[in-house]
């Protein structure tokens, strides 16, 4: 990753009260959401030493492709094991950890779908910008739907 991408991503996480999940002991998922001229999505999933999976979701107030702005919304909780047994569904049936971290689909605006792994495995990023189908499109969505929160516009 650039230094250019470092920065920005880094500074939305920030200002989620995101740090790098690269540096975190435990099995994390992390979904970020960067929509060029919408609010700033991020949905962390942790699980614990007994199973048990919690969810931090974050919506900023800003604009994913400029300034990230401060937490509008934000919500954690646990999730259910119907919830849990979903996800790992979704994780394996699209193998989105499995992906190549990037591709050479770049744009100037639409907004960037970053999915983030660590755990036993060590630690996995991928990202891609605006995808119509895929694993990253489907596990960024199915994540998203477990916030509860609606959105109009989703590229």
């Amino acid at each position: 990753m650039d230094e250019h991408k470092a920065a920005w991503y880094g500074g939305h996480l920030a200002a989620a009260g995101e740090a790098p999940l690269f540096r975190s002991n435990g099995r994390s998922l992390r979904f970020t959401w960067l929509r060029t001229f919408d609010a700033p999505v991020v949905i962390r999933l942790d699980t614990g030493a007994d199973g048990a999976v919690t969810m931090a979701a974050t919506e900023l107030s800003g604009h994913g492709g400029y300034e990230p702005g401060t937490i509008a919304r934000r919500i954690e909780r646990r999730l259910s094991t119907g919830e849990v047994a979903a996800l790992k569904r979704v994780v394996e049936q699209t193998g989105v950890l499995k992906q190549t971290a990037a591709t050479c689909d770049a744009g100037l605006d639409g907004a960037q779908w970053v999915v983030e792994s660590n755990g036993p495995d060590g630690y996995r990023f991928v990202e891609r910008q605006s995808p119509e189908s895929g694993p990253v499109r489907v596990f960024g969505l199915h994540l998203v739907g477990l916030t509860g929160w609606a959105y109009d516009s989703v590229y």
